[in-house]
């Protein structure tokens, strides 16, 4: 396996790379897992079964020597207070007058020190013959490192690609990056969507492979509380924001409680809410909306709420919504790539157009006046992803396709 980042480090990517690893770690399989080396753990060590390399890419280093420049660069920047906000800054928008020291400090230097130590330790494994395969778990600029240290150790290489739209990570590439990567011998296409997209791109199509992303299915399921007042729970990253679609959210929810009272909307995430915050305030709905932050007990939060919302303008295939239908919670998605492919509208949810403030307040409505229709979807959301997202089924779809490359049938 091959990521950037990998736990303690928990984003969508690094959660699905280490729920399949685990996965497949109990079916014997040797699992190794190359990515950037994090202070809360070993250089080398064992996680459950997995073999994990943690390889120093002198983010600390920089870290240190941005925190002393940046005083001297014009343009402000935000003040970092963990190691961990440093590490996700790509996802920050730089002023025109700091962005190349940006991308210098925070993704090019770390990058190069990487690739050279994982290309290293891809080779070691290589020639020990401990790896057939080598699964790289995002289409950036890491695929090409896979693909370069697949084809110099004569291995298999598989590249995962997870986000569509404005998230695609292949397209994103430079040119000779992009073009090394399109050399791998499969992509996982987690969505409809991505699997269109990658189509034209000019993957063959033949080297796509359809596998969702996994989910785990608690012995627990959603059950109505009863509750006197209504609770609608949003999860997700809000430095994701505006593809989040929180400020849609948020003028549904101003709409939704003149009929529907009490009320409480719970926004579950890390990430600045000021600019949500002030939002609501204009909306004169701060008494109804909670911001969260990040939160540990997630699941706990989803089994006392009512109803899952998700807002987005963008997706790849969203772990929140996943976790929600796996424990039968009446969910409403847009209708984008990834939240179309788990939900079929008024069978096992509701699907609503993005950025309909109107349709959105309609179906939280619905949902709290039909409790039988809500409990019924909820149901047949968790039946579905049991059926086809479980982490046991994906697991199991990975290793046939292994199998398969390894033995050149057709994928």
């Amino acid at each position: 396996m091959l990521i950037w980042h990998f736990p303690p480090v928990l984003g969508g990517a690094e959660l699905q790379c280490l729920r399949l690893s685990e996965q497949l770690a109990q079916r014997h399989h040797n699992i190794f897992v190359v990515t950037s080396y994090h202070p809360m753990t070993e250089s080398k060590e064992s996680l459950n079964g997995i073999n994990v390399y943690g390889l120093k890419s002198g983010y600390e280093t920089v870290y240190n020597l941005w925190q002393k420049l940046r005083p001297f660069i014009k343009g402000n920047r935000p003040k970092f207070e963990t190691i961990d906000a440093f590490a996700k800054t790509s996802e920050t928008k730089e002023k025109p007058i700091t962005d190349l020291f940006a991308k210098i400090f925070l993704e090019f230097i770390p990058a190069v020190i990487f690739s050279i130590q994982a290309f290293g330790v891809i080779i070691y494994l290589g020639i020990r013959k401990k790896i057939d395969i080598i699964h790289v778990h995002e289409a950036h600029w890491i695929a090409a490192l896979g693909v370069c240290a697949a084809r110099f150790t004569n291995r298999k290489v598989i590249v995962k690609e997870a986000g569509s739209g404005l998230y695609r990570s292949y397209n994103g590439q430079p040119a000779l990056l992009k073009s090394i990567t399109k050399k791998a011998d499969c992509f996982i296409a987690i969505s409809s969507e991505i699997k269109k997209e990658l189509i034209e791109s000019h993957i063959p199509q033949v080297r796509i492979k359809s596998i969702p992303n996994g989910v785990a299915i608690p012995d627990n399921c959603w059950r109505d509380h009863g509750n006197l007042e209504f609770t609608v729970i949003f999860v997700g990253n809000l430095s994701q924001q505006p593809w989040k679609g929180i400020d849609v959210l948020l003028n549904g929810w101003a709409l939704c409680i003149q009929q529907i009272n009490p009320a409480k909307l719970l926004i579950v995430g890390g990430g600045d809410a000021t600019v949500l915050k002030k939002q609501a305030q204009e909306l004169n709905i701060q008494n109804s909306v909670a911001f969260l932050g990040r939160s540990n007990n997630v699941s706990e939060l989803l089994m006392k709420s009512d109803v899952f919302i998700l807002p987005s303008r963008s997706e790849g295939m969203s772990n929140a919504l996943l976790e929600a239908m796996a424990i039968g919670l009446p969910c409403i998605a847009t209708n984008i790539s990834g939240n179309s492919d788990l939900i079929q509208n008024n069978l096992n949810g509701i699907l609503i157009e993005k950025e309909n403030v109107i349709e959105l307040s309609q179906a939280l409505i619905r949902f709290k006046e039909d409790i039988f229709f809500a409990k019924q979807c909820g149901q047949n959301a968790r039946e579905t992803v049991s059926k086809h997202c479980s982490f046991s089924v994906v697991a199991d779809d990975y290793v046939g396709l292994y199998h398969r490359l390894l033995t050149g049938k057709q994928l």
